[in-house]
């Protein structure tokens, strides 16, 4: 019987892409709605769990309005550290997906993995209780933290570029924060190829039995696309250049901004742990 594999949070920008990936290469999947399995529902997602019997859990699943976290700290709190503690209850092997807002780090550093957390907003502050959750466990985890993701066809920071070059001459983007975006189908592809197929094999041929010893071990990961860092003024500039848009990006600082959360200066994060990682933050557009 093929190993089943349990995605919390496919209608995602992230879950939908690894949705696709599972789908194209025939893997044994289910992925409920929240409405089906809602995760805030800490008994039903046992229950749940239970008589479905996964064998792995990829959980995609997450409160990401970061400005409104500030004012809405307890949905916050349960959708990104209450729910990972109680899939941890569960038992089963687990994929979650952080982020750089769990630190705080200068501007001049590549953060790898084991930097010391120091979350400055509410949204980092969940997401770093989940980690915690997390490390307190016996189960096999792996938690990715990634960054600045974006896709084709979903509400992210280029379809809002994308959106507003329609309208306007001059767009004003934050200059004064750093980092890589990450391209989301890349990732889940990556996440698929070196994470979930050598636990979950499509069959029982040599090779594919033999990826099994080369699981990584449980802990924290850092992928992001690579490259050289940009600004967000900067990826805007270059995704508009390939668009044809001849306006002008006026760039401003955080303060001119006047965002709710905080946000982390740096978000710029060095794999330590994988030889290989992800390609240039530059190629996918």
């Amino acid at each position: 019987m093929k190993k089943k594999i349990c995605l919390f949070g496919a209608s995602g920008l992230l879950g939908s892409e690894f949705k696709k990936i599972f789908e194209a290469q025939n893997l044994n999947f289910i992925a409920p709605k929240s409405n089906e399995v809602s995760l805030l529902k800490h008994d039903k997602v046992l229950d749940y769990l239970k008589t479905e019997k996964p064998d792995l859990i990829v959980n995609c699943a997450a409160y990401t309005a970061v400005d409104k976290a500030e004012t809405n700290k307890e949905i916050c709190f349960k959708l990104n550290a209450e729910a990972v503690q109680n899939l941890v209850k569960a038992g089963i092997p687990l994929i979650n997906f952080s982020t750089e807002y769990v630190f705080n780090a200068p501007a001049d550093l590549e953060i790898p993995e084991d930097y010391p957390r120091d979350p400055q907003s509410v949204y980092g502050k969940s997401k770093a209780k989940g980690e915690e959750a997390l490390e307190a466990s016996d189960i096999d985890w792996w938690n990715i933290r990634t960054s600045w993701l974006w896709s084709e066809g979903s509400n992210n920071f280029v379809s809002t570029i994308q959106r507003l070059s329609e309208k306007y001459d001059e767009i004003k983007i934050i200059d004064d924060q750093i980092g890589r975006p990450t391209y989301a189908p890349e990732l889940a592809a990556f996440v698929v190829k070196n994470f979930i197929l050598t636990q979950i094999p499509r069959s029982t041929d040599a090779l594919e039995i033999r990826s099994r010893d080369q699981v990584p071990k449980r802990g924290h990961y850092h992928l992001q696309n690579s490259g050289t860092p940009v600004s967000w003024a900067g990826f805007a500039q270059y995704f508009l250049n390939q668009t044809g848009w001849h306006g002008k990006i006026k760039k401003i600082s955080s303060v001119e901004y006047g965002a709710a959360a905080a946000r982390p200066k740096n978000s710029v994060l060095k794999n330590t742990k994988l030889e290989i990682g992800l390609g240039d933050w530059k190629k996918p557009i």
